[in-house]
């Protein structure tokens, strides 16, 4: 990594393929990188060519000279499960509506998929943190 002075941090998330200045100039404006915003978009697009149905979180680092430096992270496992079971938003009251039902197998995949972004040290560890979020947005596991 370089040597410059972070003066801050942008989290944003994004369609794959899909970052484009008239959906970002508001959030870039606000923290004075607005003049970056469209090598950011074409780097991003760049970038993740091949994964526009997968909604992409992105953490923006700016530095003092209003230089950026960016790591695109997989979607949020509440979006991986949604999109697992066809449904638009999680349950209001998860406890008695539930949303759908997931296989272990799938819940397990997305769990490997997810293990270097979750604060688990091996794939069970992870699995019980899938199987969480599932809980709280009204999934149940098989």
């Amino acid at each position: 990594m370089s040597n410059k002075k972070i003066i801050g941090t942008l989290k944003v998330q994004i369609n794959g393929n899909g970052a484009n200045a008239s959906k970002l100039s508001q959030v870039f404006g606000m923290k004075g990188i607005g003049g970056v915003m469209k090598k950011f978009c074409d780097d991003f697009n760049a970038m993740t060519k091949g994964r526009e149905n997968e909604e992409l979180r992105v953490i923006v680092t700016i530095y003092e000279d209003k230089t950026i430096s960016f790591v695109v992270k997989n979607e949020p496992v509440s979006v991986s499960l949604l999109k697992a079971i066809n449904a638009d938003k999680g349950s209001g009251t998860p406890n008695m509506v539930k949303k759908g039902v997931l296989s272990a197998s799938k819940v397990r995949e997305i769990a490997e998929r997810k293990l270097e972004e979750l604060n688990a040290y091996d794939v069970d560890s992870a699995i019980k943190i899938i199987k969480g979020t599932a809980r709280s947005i009204g999934v149940d596991v098989e």
